[in-house]
């Protein structure tokens, strides 16, 4: 005969799977679509925003190691946050900075998310956010969340807090390599630990994202669609953007040349395109802003700027925080490396660019992306004429 405690095992396993089964009858009888879960192990590169205060962050999330990573940049802030948690409930707060190394050591009652955990959520109908169509749920009030309907990736988040996670790449099975899941040594120190304050407090407002995706507030610890690269370089005559739309595997290389010319590119191999286009003048001069019309003070992004009619500065560093060109398009200058030089090879446009025939079969490639002109054109505010 069984023992209480087997039958009461029973019976809990019984009621568990009838309350999924009911969960999915329910779905199927509504007509109502079901999230995704997550995979078990991805990384997804995001750009948060909290009440104007702008963050890069890269999440690694590794179910089956028990472990998720999320490493945070400020915006033009050379400090990286590293938020290690493991499914055991403990998370390692850290920076590496050589200068000022600090750790602080976090318990919370639950381990990371499960890939389930949008099991149950309130289904809020369709939306349009950014070029995608998604399904919206609700979970239990503290997460609203966003999922392509074609691809059933995710695309945004929206806390309760109003920390907004905008996903921009979402790669399927990516792992980071086991040596950089490791806390460094002074994590483990007691003294360490006493004499280090909260790390996320002022960077994080509403909570860290660590703590919002448990569903639980520790403490009070933390977008456009194109990310884009931006190489300058005045000694050789040179500008180079590269830019990614929002969960689109393809890259667009953006190279223009002091001579007026620009080659704009994919390197997709089954489909490789080049496109090159004239302008009358040749890149932006190091001093283009002098004579612009000096508007005042303005708070952007956090930051309190001079503002000018063509550019923010920041007051402080004089570093480019946002520019907002003619047509509504609208940059936020994430990281500015002052001197950091791309190598030569990378500056050569592939060899399909020089060929003729491949010219004229190609159309432009960011003109439908990017209404009112692309980043090159929009920077030397001309109109560019086709190469024919």
């Amino acid at each position: 005969m069984a023992s209480a405690r087997e039958q009461i095992y029973f019976l809990a396993i019984v009621l568990l799977f009838s309350h999924s089964k009911l969960m999915l009858s329910n779905a199927a009888i509504t007509g109502e679509p079901i999230p995704a879960e997550w995979p078990h192990q991805f990384h997804a590169l995001m750009f948060m925003n909290q009440s104007g205060t702008l963050q890069k962050l890269d999440l690694w999330y590794d179910w089956p190691n028990g472990r998720n990573f999320n490493i945070i940049q400020n915006q033009l802030d050379h400090l990286v946050t590293y938020d290690l948690e493991w499914n055991n409930g403990t998370s390692f707060v850290y920076t590496l900075d050589p200068s000022e190394p600090t750790c602080q050591v976090l318990h919370v009652e639950v381990g990371i998310l499960r890939p389930n955990w949008l099991h149950g959520a309130t289904y809020l109908g369709q939306q349009h956010v950014g070029n995608f169509l998604c399904n919206v749920w609700e979970k239990v009030d503290f997460i609203v969340y966003y999922e392509d309907v074609l691809t059933r990736r995710p695309v945004k988040w929206v806390f309760y807090t109003g920390y907004t996670a905008h996903v921009m790449t979402f790669e399927v099975g990516a792992v980071l390599e086991d040596p950089n899941w490791q806390a460094p040594v002074y994590c483990f120190s007691e003294n360490g630990k006493e004499n280090n304050s909260p790390i996320l407090r002022h960077a994080v407002p509403g909570g860290s994202l660590g703590s919002l995706m448990r569903g639980i507030t520790v403490w009070e610890t933390i977008v456009g669609s194109i990310e884009c690269f931006v190489a300058f370089n005045s000694l050789n005559p040179g500008n180079f953007n590269i830019l990614q739309y929002q969960l689109d595997h393809l890259v667009t290389y953006d190279l223009q040349w002091n001579n007026g010319t620009s080659f704009i590119y994919t390197l997709h191999p089954s489909d490789p395109t080049c496109q090159v286009l004239h302008f009358q003048v040749g890149i932006l001069r190091p001093n283009w802003l002098h004579g612009a019309t000096y508007l005042g003070q303005q708070h952007v992004d956090n930051f309190l700027c001079n503002a000018w009619e063509k550019v923010d500065e920041d007051v402080f560093t004089r570093r480019p925080v946002k520019w907002i060109f003619y047509s509504g398009y609208t940059a936020h200058v994430m990281t500015f490396e002052v001197g950091a030089v791309l190598e030569d090879p990378n500056w050569q446009a592939p060899v399909y660019c020089f060929n003729e025939n491949e010219k004229e079969k190609n159309s432009p490639i960011l003109r439908p992306a990017v209404r009112g002109g692309y980043l090159g054109s929009l920077m030397r505010e001309i109109p560019a004429r086709e190469t024919k």
